[in-house]
């Protein structure tokens, strides 16, 4: 089978960082607490925001990492007949729709993102995509190619 579309892998770095940094904050704040008696108003701030922030960035981190493992590196592949995304096996002409949507921030929008599915019996859902819009457009014209030769 040929790769239509892989996993965008330096998302998984910046998850990982994340995670040690949100370590780092939440040890750093424990240390703290642990270390010092004297505490006024703007340490106790202090304190909270590095040990919530670092048990958020922590947990978000966890979850992400959940998320991006679970996508393969080769997430969707396809040869002439079926299409395989994250290992599961389909028939390209059981395609009904394919959409996208990227990822994006408050202030952009990236090249990655999630890459949606549907079959006659089923909605896939691959998240991570490098270059989703493209790979969305390919699926499509995979999926007319496949229902135009059909019909002949």
């Amino acid at each position: 089978m040929k790769t239509i579309g892989h996993r965008k892998d330096l998302i998984g770095f910046l998850y990982i960082v994340t995670f040690f940094i949100g370590i780092l904050s939440f040890i750093v704040g424990i240390l703290y607490c642990v270390h010092h008696n004297n505490f006024n108003g703007r340490t106790i701030i202090d304190l909270l925001f590095c040990i919530i922030g670092g048990a958020v960035m922590i947990i978000v981190s966890v979850f992400e990492l959940k998320c991006f493992f679970s996508t393969k590196p080769n997430a969707i592949c396809a040869d002439n007949e079926k299409m395989s995304v994250n290992g599961d096996k389909f028939s390209i002409t059981d395609i009904v729709d394919v959409s996208y949507k990227r990822a994006k921030s408050r202030y952009c929008r990236y090249n990655y993102g999630e890459v949606i599915i549907y079959t006659r019996f089923n909605t896939y859902h691959v998240k991570n995509i490098a270059d989703c819009e493209y790979v969305s457009k390919r699926i499509t014209k995979l999926m007319y190619e496949k229902k135009n030769s059909s019909l002949e």
